[in-house]
């Protein structure tokens, strides 16, 4: 039409140089060795991540049978990201090609990396003193097994944490026997929710005593801080049993 109605425009358009308004990447799944997986955690860190755009992987709530990768054909399944900042797309690129390399469970699991938890292992955890050592100050939101008045922190479960408001300046997640009774994928998820509880500039709080139970254990948790978009920070002195996370962007 407009090479009818404004041919000058028309070809000042056409003579421009092509520029893209996103940018597109995408990320076959690379499967290391024949399996069989109970869950697909890849559903849930996908989410998270501000460049997927649509994910295609077997299933997501079923056990699905994967080969090695041998070429694309036989690839586990792809992510399709896209953003209009290179930088992001290319920074959780990254981050998922280490996911893959090193921490491969947390995208496809056969259930083994937490398969010898068992009840009699749990410490008890006294989530006042865990308050207390941290010095944590302002709004606190404490994530437990089960529910406990404690003075200064507003607590949850996993079946009460979506009545709870978001934006605290700590979110600590002290969950233990509750991760016991789920697969990774739905451990993942339940980390996640309550990590998006926590206020731009306020920390997450992940002690030894919970982080033992994830996949990976400490690693595995600050992995998935930084899928998070958290910024994993150094604790305090003297309490090297924890990881932290710092919410920044």
């Amino acid at each position: 039409m407009h090479t009818l109605l404004d041919r000058d425009r028309f070809m000042s358009e056409r003579m421009k140089p092509y520029s893209s308004k996103a940018k597109i990447a995408l990320k076959f799944i690379m499967v290391p060795e024949d399996m069989e997986a109970e869950s697909h955690p890849i559903w849930e860190i996908a989410k998270q991540l501000k460049s997927t755009y649509r994910i295609s992987v077997k299933a997501e709530d079923s056990v699905a049978g994967y080969v090695k990768t041998r070429d694309l054909d036989s690839a586990g399944g792809i992510i399709y990201m896209l953003h209009k900042d290179e930088n992001v797309v290319m920074n959780e690129l990254n981050l998922l090609r280490r996911i893959e390399r090193d921490y491969f469970k947390l995208l496809l699991s056969d259930g083994m990396a937490r398969r010898w938890f068992s009840d009699a292992k749990l410490p008890e955890i006294d989530p006042e003193k865990l308050m207390e050592s941290l010095s944590c100050h302002g709004s606190i939101l404490l994530a437990v097994d089960e529910y406990k008045d404690i003075p200064g922190a507003q607590v949850v479960t996993p079946d009460t944490l979506n009545d709870a408001n978001n934006g605290f300046d700590h979110v600590i997640i002290a969950y233990q026997r509750s991760l016991l009774n789920m697969n990774d994928s739905a451990c993942m998820k339940l980390i996640f929710e309550t990590m998006a509880m926590v206020r731009l500039g306020g920390q997450v709080i992940i002690p030894k005593s919970t982080y033992r139970y994830m996949a990976y254990e400490r690693e595995g948790a600050e992995v998935l801080m930084q899928v998070k978009g958290l910024e994993v920070t150094a604790p305090m002195p003297g309490f090297v049993d924890y990881v932290v996370g710092t919410k920044c962007v």
